[in-house]
């Protein structure tokens, strides 16, 4: 078992692979801002994740799974299998709370799993329960893992996955859904507005719901979110 630092022990190293500029930057507050800890380094892609873990492997990554050049699952898979990396945790904190995602990230090697919408203090507290042993989940992610275990009740089928599973926190309006779907072709807010019949103001307050029910916090988190669910498509 990893043991976290007394006053005497050396610093707790943290990487974190993380390609939103302020998820990255509010993540390494909490490692810079907490005693014991230090910072080994960061990275906003697969390529450039893998590359550094050749140099540095630290005690614990703090993984995205949703990167432009591929799944952090791949940095999970290669961190786990090397041996030069066998003591890693892996803590992943993804806006996908679905259950393919989930499973695909354990079986990988994930150590625990946490949404996008957990506070600081809930990260911190993350990271300290995977260098104590234990397996952080968020709540509602632990639904995916007991029904993977139990599986379908004798006699039914495994229930479908509803919107909320697929995680999302309520369901997008048509409108909301509408106007995610022109944004997924690449039209620009006055665009939408004007195919829409709507001010760029209303174009706006719709991405912000858009953006709250699906835990994310830029356009391509909650195009790939939505596409990966099969509420919007990527054709023309």
């Amino acid at each position: 078992m990893m043991e976290i630092p007394t006053e005497n022990s050396p610093a707790v190293s943290l990487a974190i692979v993380e390609d939103d500029p302020a998820t990255r930057a509010a993540w390494i507050k909490t490692v810079e801002s907490t005693d014991g800890w230090h910072l080994a380094w960061s990275a906003e892609s697969v390529d450039a994740a893998l590359r550094l873990l050749e140099k540095n492997v630290p005690a614990v990554l703090l993984v995205d799974l949703g990167l432009p050049d591929g799944s952090g699952t791949e940095i999970i898979r290669r961190a786990k299998q090397s041996h030069t990396a066998a003591a890693i945790k892996v803590l992943v904190i993804s806006v996908f709370g679905d259950e393919r995602n989930v499973i695909s990230a354990i079986e990988c090697g994930a150590d625990g799993y946490l949404l996008k919408d957990a506070t600081s203090e809930q990260v911190r507290a993350g990271i300290e329960e995977v260098l104590a042993g234990s397996a952080p989940i968020s709540a509602a992610i632990a639904g995916h893992l007991l029904r993977r275990v139990r599986g379908p009740t004798a006699g039914q089928a495994a229930p479908a996955l509803t919107v909320r599973d697929r995680g999302f926190v309520d369901a997008l309006t048509p409108r909301e859904i509408e106007v995610l779907q022109y944004l997924a072709k690449g039209f620009s807010y006055r665009q939408v507005a004007d195919l829409q019949q709507i001010s760029v103001h209303t174009v706006g307050t719709h991405v912000k719901q858009i953006y709250q029910k699906l835990s994310v916090r830029s356009k391509n988190e909650a195009i790939f979110e939505a596409v990966q669910s099969g509420v919007i498509t990527m054709g023309n």
